[in-house]
């Protein structure tokens, strides 16, 4: 009897230390979904609230534009610009409209973009991106191509040393303000050849006046100080470039001033012509 009494306790004991290693399963089990369900029901109203605080802002009465400040580089007087965008001080808040005062902005043509800020309680700011001046272009009249190759009026106050160019017809269809625009080909060569000539030689590129395209597969450079015009072949442009300044290092150690005319359009010769005479080389 004692036997049995004694297994009986030791099965007993068993089944006591099996049971307690599935609990903290289940507990961990119920504590997940309980988190999960917290969340859930956080976010969910995070989702109702939020949107209904930002409306209760938009349309609250007492925030008022009391500053409007202008992020631009100094093409454009801020007040035209603040005056330009309908903005004005003692407006709500709400009434501040993006698509509105970019339309209200889009005559400004050296603006390429433009960013309205709404900065609570009561502050406006616009930010303004200027388009990058590439080049002046010949067009029946004179304009400016920008990096993108739409073409804009002259500004005052636009920097002056950018190279005259011709020879570039522009494309028929206009941009999305209405500008016309260089062809996209014409564009990344015009940009091929200014940057070699900015790499060739800082003395030699400062004094590039004009670039023409005229002629298929030549462009024509007028360099100013004494004035030199140098044609050069457009598919071995960078070659051309590096004989054009072994030329002129050659003529300055001899003492001679540039020529006014050079053909580098051939691979071993170099045409100079000077007021009078006519030299191969």
């Amino acid at each position: 009897m004692h036997k049995r009494m004694g297994a009986n306790r030791r099965k007993k004991a068993a089944e006591k230390r099996r049971a307690p290693a599935g609990a903290p399963s289940r507990r961990f089990s119920v504590i997940a979904v309980g988190v999960v369900a917290a969340v859930a029901i956080v976010a969910a109203g995070a989702f109702v609230v939020v949107p209904r605080i930002a409306a209760r802002l938009d349309h609250s009465q007492s925030f008022v534009v009391k500053s409007i400040a202008v992020e631009s580089p100094n093409l454009y007087d801020k007040a035209d610009i603040v005056k330009l965008s309908g903005l004005t001080t003692g407006m709500r808040m709400s009434d501040v409209r993006a698509d509105s005062v970019v339309a209200r902005l889009k005559p400004l043509h050296w603006i390429s973009t433009v960013r309205v800020m709404r900065q609570y309680p009561d502050k406006v700011t616009l930010l303004l991106t200027p388009r990058a001046p590439l080049a002046f272009v010949s067009a029946g009249a004179v304009l400016v191509a920008d990096k993108d190759g739409v073409l804009l009026p002259p500004l005052v106050g636009l920097r002056t040393d950018l190279p005259m160019v011709s020879g570039l017809v522009p494309d028929a269809s206009a941009d999305p303000q209405g500008h016309q625009r260089l062809r996209a080909d014409d564009v990344r060569q015009l940009k091929r050849v200014l940057s070699q000539i900015a790499r060739s030689d800082r003395e030699t590129s400062s004094r590039v006046t004009q670039v023409d395209f005229s002629r298929s597969s030549v462009v024509r450079l007028v360099l100013a100080g004494p004035a030199t015009v140098v044609d050069l072949d457009l598919l071995q442009l960078r070659g051309r470039l590096a004989n054009l300044q072994r030329l002129f290092d050659a003529l300055a150690n001899a003492g001679q001033p540039p020529p006014s005319r050079i053909d580098l359009c051939y691979s071993n010769l170099a045409f100079v012509r000077d007021r009078e005479s006519r030299h191969a080389h």
